[in-house]
């Protein structure tokens, strides 16, 4: 079995977690992201352009806590 190592960005500054939101906003009105997954605290997204899958972690009021890329 051959084992692929993936790249993986987290973020959970404020600053990069706004830049990041207004970015996924941007691509999501350009039709650019396939939503995959979406649970009380989680949404996961698809941007098949860079093959890479946006993972969106909320708190419990809908906040975002954490934005992490694979």
């Amino acid at each position: 079995m051959k084992t692929i190592k993936m790249d993986v960005k987290q973020y959970t500054s404020y600053e990069d977690l706004v830049r990041i939101n207004n970015e996924l906003d941007e691509k999501a009105k350009k039709g650019l992201l396939v939503p995959l997954r979406q649970e009380p605290n989680l949404l996961m997204l698809s941007e098949p352009r860079i093959n890479g899958v946006w993972n969106i972690y909320l708190d419990n009021n809908g906040c975002i806590e954490k934005i992490v890329l694979f």
